[in-house]
């Protein structure tokens, strides 16, 4: 895969294609770039702050609700 390529992806279109690549269907994504991430996409997001990371207890408590929700 060429670096320039991939790096001109934004992180919701490299997290895709590496899902896509490895059958991947259920995810969710922890991470402090919103660009490029598509409103039906937004469920599998966990927004963080680029300072508190999931040290934020909201975020802690989001990611929490998700992860259970890819059991059911």
């Amino acid at each position: 895969m060429n670096r320039y390529w991939w790096d001109g992806l934004s992180r919701y279109q490299q997290i895709r294609l590496h899902c896509m690549r490895h059958g991947i269907t259920r995810w969710i994504a922890i991470d402090d770039d919103l660009t490029g991430w598509p409103d039906d996409s937004r469920e599998q997001l966990v927004a963080t702050d680029s300072n508190l990371g999931i040290a934020a207890p909201d975020v802690r408590s989001l990611l929490l609700r998700k992860l259970e929700g890819l059991w059911k």
